[in-house]
């Protein structure tokens, strides 16, 4: 018995009259350091003090150890299979094969060392006047079932569907969208196209009114139908050249809101215009066929830049004509393309009034006037349907999975330990 356990008899008490002694007992932990006491004392004073709390600690909570199995392995497997569950869920959130790997390896090893110590512990003569203990078993087959299992289903179930997306639909109502982002290409090569202008591009929030205010001047309560702003600061200032997509090059125009054109109610219309001119004879002798002039138009969300829309599947060339009138009706689709980022992909409902005229015919003694294309652009509801890649299963989809099969190992093991035959 080390000096911890110790006590000092009090002298009896004489003053009561009934000749019982009566012995108090101090801790010697609790006494202050005598004088003169050197640093090594002290210091192993203080580790005599922390061992005797942890002892004393371990006695409370931890294995009880004339039992069988022993308690001390029943403590390792728990704190092991503990270890093991915070491993999982580092494999749970990081689904990559070489974590797999890792945890199929530290789980055999964990498993293997846990049977072969128990089956030595349950054979040993040692323990052969000890009782067993069905709860104690019930642990420890717990522990060896779900080890297996749990890596079984981690392999075969949680880590592909933790790999495998699937599309999601879902529907909603937005208050408010932004006015979309829009550009109009020339395929360079091809001469029934029209020759797209930098010059005199016009875009209207409501019908083209010339002496219109500027939108940005506009307070947000105001950006309503009926009330007509000018928003020609978004077009580009002139014709981007040597753009090329897809092994073909072109030229192109494009107008982005500015951040305050927000549309807040349903059919509020946006007008734009952009000018051009053709060459009727060129398109004739090179294409064995007069054509009406047409161009590539694509409209994108504001939020990307036109060369990532395009490579991320957000928008896409529709071939338009150009010498008339285009109604374009915007449906609302919040995508997400395949490992990048949500984005609006908008479904266009499109309808054209073509010109009976071609004024802008730069053929000798034809040309007038440069053409305009106009695009009449609205969202007519706000309805949105949403399409995001999630994975299959998430991880608070792994827990709840988890849970219900430790419930299946718990009711085998209660049943194979004789836990359930306990009285």
């Amino acid at each position: 018995m080390d000096c911890m356990d110790k006590a000092l008899p009090m002298i009896p008490d004489q003053a009561n009259g009934t000749g019982v002694v009566t012995i108090s007992f101090i801790d010697l932990t609790d006494l202050e350091d005598p004088p003169g006491l050197t640093e090594a004392s002290r210091s192993s004073r203080t580790r005599q003090s922390l061992f005797s709390s942890i002892r004393r600690i371990s006695q409370i909570v931890g294995p009880e150890q004339a039992n069988k199995p022993n308690g001390s392995i029943v403590m390792s497997s728990v704190l092991c299979f503990i270890g093991l569950l915070a491993f999982g869920c580092v494999a749970v959130a990081y689904p990559l094969r070489p974590i797999l790997i890792t945890i199929g390896i530290v789980a055999f090893i964990i498993l293997s060392s846990l049977v072969v110590l128990t089956v030595l512990d349950l054979k040993s003569n040692k323990l052969a006047s000890y009782a067993y203990r069905r709860n104690l078993g019930n642990t420890i087959l717990t522990i060896c079932l779900a080890i297996p299992f749990f890596m079984l289903l981690y392999a075969f179930l949680w880590f592909p569907d933790l790999n495998k997306t699937v599309s999601r639909f879902s529907q909603d109502i937005v208050d408010e969208v932004q006015f979309p982002a829009l550009a109009l290409f020339q395929n360079s090569n091809w001469t029934s196209q029209a020759n797209i202008r930098s010059k005199s591009m016009k875009c209207f929030l409501g019908w083209l009114k010339e002496d219109a205010v500027l939108c940005d001047d506009l307070p947000p309560e105001q950006l309503i139908p009926g009330q007509s702003c000018n928003c020609k600061a978004g077009w580009t200032n002139d014709v981007i050249e040597g753009f090329h997509w897809q092994n073909t090059t072109y030229r192109y125009l494009s107008w982005r809101p500015t951040p305050k054109l927000i549309d807040r109610v349903p059919a509020f219309l946006m007008t734009l215009q952009a000018f051009f001119t053709y060459n009727a004879s060129q398109s004739l002798a090179d294409s064995s066929a007069t054509q009406s002039p047409s161009l590539w138009l694509a409209i994108y969300d504001p939020k990307l830049d036109l060369n990532d829309a395009l490579r991320m599947g957000y928008t896409r060339m529709v071939l338009i004509s150009a010498n008339g009138n285009n109604a374009i009706n915007l449906g609302l689709t919040y995508r997400q393309a395949p490992n990048f980022p949500p984005a609006y992909d908008y479904d266009l409902s499109l309808s054209s009034n073509q010109n009976l005229n071609l004024v802008c015919d730069t053929s000798p003694g034809k040309y007038i006037r440069p053409c305009h294309v106009t695009f009449f652009i609205q969202f007519p509801t706000f309805d949105r349907r949403v399409i995001l890649q999630q994975p299959v299963m998430r991880w608070m989809d792994v827990a709840a999975s988890a849970g219900a099969y430790f419930s299946f190992v718990q009711f085998v093991s209660w049943i194979l330990s004789g836990q359930a035959m306990a009285t």
